[in-house]
């Protein structure tokens, strides 16, 4: 596909270009001629002479300038099709990544959605139905429609933060307060595996920011240090100088250096040991990508297996 397309561009290119060498082509050989005859009206020389050169000479300026057109056009040809690939390169590579991000979307809908089908069928053919059983099914269908939810939502928001179609509605957050919020909401998840989550607030500043976008990024690093994290204690350490710095450590599995430079793209998960453990679809870190690239930040993560991960966040002051 990405040939054929490339092929017809060089050609529009080149049938561009041949007409317009065409049309400038007639102009100079008609001008030519045109001066030629004018000039020998004036002399004394024979018409019989001045006619016969007047031809010669067109012939060969009529020569002349379609070997002339001829060099360009093959000249033109092979370098439209340089520049027919380089054009068409970032569409085709933009095409394959919403195809890929298209079927991974799918992939992960259909999943939950056959265990919901199976759970159903199994039930419906149980001729010994007891209220425990339809609780059960009840159970496990709200986790598998929470599930689907949350992606859902997170699809949306990298939606809207790629093609900008919400604005982002800034004012001066304190870091401080949204971060105090969010490990106070993630504690239950931390005392269920028996980390240690902790704040340390070293400064306490203002960002020009939104507060709920600001609250999802963190959520989700510190949700994935909780799931990556089997033993230990996740920390996590405000401070401020000529920037904002979030800085969340964990002790968990950690990630291998050939996945850091992975992790970011949407449905990416790392080995099979990391999503094993989480049992996410893989949006989380790339909707924290869009979030601090939405607040002018950076965020870099550090890894080793075995031994954690510490995941670094700046931010400009208000």
């Amino acid at each position: 596909m990405f040939n054929k397309a490339r092929i017809k561009l060089t050609a529009y290119y080149v049938l561009m270009l041949a007409c317009i060498l065409a049309f400038f082509s007639v102009l100079l050989f008609g001008y030519a001629t045109h001066n030629l005859r004018v000039n020998f009206q004036d002399t004394d020389i024979p018409e019989e002479i001045h006619t016969r050169v007047i031809h010669e000479a067109s012939d060969d300026l009529l020569q002349s300038i379609v070997i002339a057109d001829i060099v360009a056009l093959v000249l033109a040809g092979g370098l439209s099709f340089v520049l027919a690939g380089s054009t068409l390169k970032p569409i085709q590579s933009a095409l394959d990544a919403q195809e890929k991000f298209s079927a991974h979307a799918s992939h992960e809908l259909r999943t939950p959605l056959a265990v919901l089908k199976t759970d159903f069928e199994v039930f419906s053919n149980n001729k010994h139905k007891t209220v425990s059983d339809a609780e059960a099914l009840t159970r496990r269908g709200l986790t598998e429609v929470n599930r689907m939810t949350d992606m859902v939502e997170n699809l949306l928001i990298l939606a809207r933060s790629k093609n900008g179609s919400e604005a982002l509605a800034l004012a001066d957050v304190d870091i401080a307060r949204v971060l105090t919020s969010t490990v106070t909401k993630m504690h239950a998840a931390a005392d269920a595996k028996h980390l240690q989550l902790k704040l340390h607030v070293e400064d306490s500043t203002s960002i020009l920011g939104n507060a709920k976008l600001l609250e999802q990024l963190f959520t989700n690093l510190i949700q994935n240090a909780i799931s990556y994290t089997e033993n230990g204690k996740i920390d996590v350490l405000i401070k401020a100088d000529t920037f904002v710095t979030v800085i969340i450590e964990d002790t968990g599995i950690g990630i291998n250096q050939k996945d850091l430079r992975e992790i970011f793209k949407p449905f990416y998960k790392a080995d099979i040991a990391r999503t094993a453990t989480a049992g996410g679809v893989g949006l989380g870190l790339s909707i924290v990508r869009e979030i601090v690239d939405k607040h002018k930040g950076t965020i870099t993560i550090k890894s080793e297996l075995g031994k954690g991960t510490i995941v670094t966040i700046t931010f400009p002051l208000s």
